[in-house]
């Protein structure tokens, strides 16, 4: 098992108890809203978390925040989470104390950010951008179609995978293709990464 970081990733920290030092509150890291696949639906089911073999459950749709009990800091966790589709995810760790967050890592997801404002400046009417993800191992596989026009104002989105790993477990294959004003095209070829952070730059196109 390894131990339970409270300063790294989101994943919660020694605050946020509840009305008494015996108990902290055990919530999510992002909001419950967000997580939501290409076609807008919903990707979590059910999480539940057992510490020192006390099992607490967070209920979807909502994933409202419950009480833990914080005398359990030290004793081993398991979060394990359930998908709308597909098989779960089971993650192991040390409960440190205090409040609990579980992030992105700890529930087998990975969010993926698409920047394309840069192509905005660079005079660009519309975009394409083509990315798939290609899991190593219990991921799930997937790949999703961008597209920006002049009518959007924000030329940025977000991405959500269930990788049934701590990181990305596989990596983004990904290009895109955008028309300018003046006529011209910008594009950048297939590449493969596993950075999760994809920024669209017209100086790279190629």
């Amino acid at each position: 098992d390894k131990p339970f970081d409270p300063n790294s990733g989101g994943s919660g920290g020694n605050s946020g108890g509840g009305k008494d030092q015996g108990t902290a509150n055990l919530s999510l890291a992002m909001e419950p809203g967000e997580v939501i696949d290409r076609r807008g639906q919903a990707i979590l089911s059910a999480i539940k978390v057992t510490i020192g073999g006390q099992t607490y459950a967070l209920e979807g749709p909502q994933f409202r925040p419950v009480e833990i009990d914080a005398k359990l800091a030290g004793s081993s966790m398991v979060v394990s989470t359930s998908y709308a589709r597909g098989s779960g995810f089971e993650y192991e760790g040390t409960y440190s104390g205090g409040a609990l967050k579980l992030d992105q890592s700890m529930l087998g997801l990975q969010r993926v950010d698409i920047d394309a404002s840069a192509l905005i400046e660079a005079r660009a009417t519309t975009v394409t951008i083509q990315v798939n993800y290609l899991p190593e191992s219990q991921g799930t596989r997937d790949q999703n179609t961008v597209r920006f026009d002049s009518a959007d104002k924000d030329w940025t989105t977000t991405w959500w995978l269930v990788t049934r790993s701590e990181d990305l477990g596989g990596s983004l294959k990904w290009s895109w293709t955008a028309n300018t004003r003046v006529g011209g095209t910008l594009r950048q070829s297939t590449t493969n990464t596993t950075d999760t952070t994809l920024t669209l730059d017209p100086r790279r196109e190629g």
